[in-house]
Parts: C-alpha cells; sequence; structure tokens
C-alpha cells in the first residue's frame, strides 16, 4: 500500500470487479446475495446460508486480477453475529436485527488526547458526533450509556 492514492486506486481496481462479475443480476441470485456493502478491503455480505454458494462467492471475490498479485479476501466463518468496522451486527430469526458498538482492544485513535491543538468547538463537534454515532449504533439504551461513560 504505501502511498496516499493506494486505497483509493484499490477500491476503483476491485470496483471493476464487482461491477462486472460479481454484482450482475445474474451473479447475485446465483451467489445468493442479499446484502453487499465494502469499504476499501472490509465488506459486509449476507448470503442464503448455502455452504456451495458462500463458498463460490468468496473463490470468485479471490479471483480478480493476474495470479500471483491477486488481492486476497479473508472470509470469517459464516455465522449470525459478527463486526464490521465500528459496529456488531446480530441477527435472529424473525426478529430485528441488533447492532452495537464495537471497538478493538487498542482502538486509541477513536479520541482526541485532551491535549489536542483543536480550536475548542471541534473538540465539542468531536464529542457531538461521537455520541450520536454510539446512539444510532446501540439499539439497547443499556449499551449506549455503557459506551458514553466508557473511558480510556
Amino acid at each position: 500500500m504505501g502511498t496516499s492514492c493506494a486505497c483509493k486506486y484499490a477500491t476503483i481496481y476491485y470496483s471493476y470487479h464487482e461491477e462486472t462479475q460479481l454484482l450482475t443480476k445474474k451473479k447475485i441470485s446465483e451467489y445468493g446475495l442479499i446484502f453487499y456493502r465494502r469499504l476499501i478491503d472490509d465488506a459486509l455480505i449476507i448470503q442464503e446460508s448455502n455452504y456451495k454458494k458462500i463458498s463460490a462467492f468468496t473463490t470468485a471475490m479471490n479471483n480478480y486480477g493476474p495470479l500471483n498479485q491477486r488481492l486476497e479476501w479473508t472470509a470469517t466463518t459464516p455465522n449470525r453475529s459478527d463486526h464490521f468496522l465500528d459496529l456488531f451486527i446480530h441477527i435472529k430469526y424473525g426478529k430485528p436485527i441488533e447492532t452495537s458498538t464495537f471497538q478493538k482492544p487498542m482502538n486509541l485513535f477513536l479520541y482526541r488526547p485532551p491535549c489536542s491543538a483543536q480550536p475548542e468547538r471541534t473538540t465539542d463537534g468531536l464529542i457531538y458526533g461521537t455520541l450520536y454515532c454510539y446512539f444510532w449504533q446501540n439499539i439497547k439504551l443499556k449499551e449506549f450509556i455503557t459506551y458514553v461513560k466508557k473511558k480510556l
């Protein structure tokens, strides 16, 4: 990666494969795709519960580009709960999808230090934005309050 434009280039490069090979109407039904979203090198995929379709889609994702120079996707074991970026998602039969905030143990970049050289209004905006994000990520009020009170 190493350059400032690498993420943009990788996104554009791989989106061509998505649009022409993975996400055509025919392929969506062939792979049993219900939901697909990607941000650079992280993808959230909801598929029919069919091992052959899941395996075929994972193989198709990894079969793009010159041999020995391909982007390689690592798929987690299919399940009803997983995290995507900073969101934990849990799907239950016949019930609404539940979400909550997901934080890696050493995610120190999420917070500005108290001695940050930001203007005061910027700090206020960062605090408001973080609270707003927590409010919409956490379905249960109890979890929202837990993340609001959490300290490093």
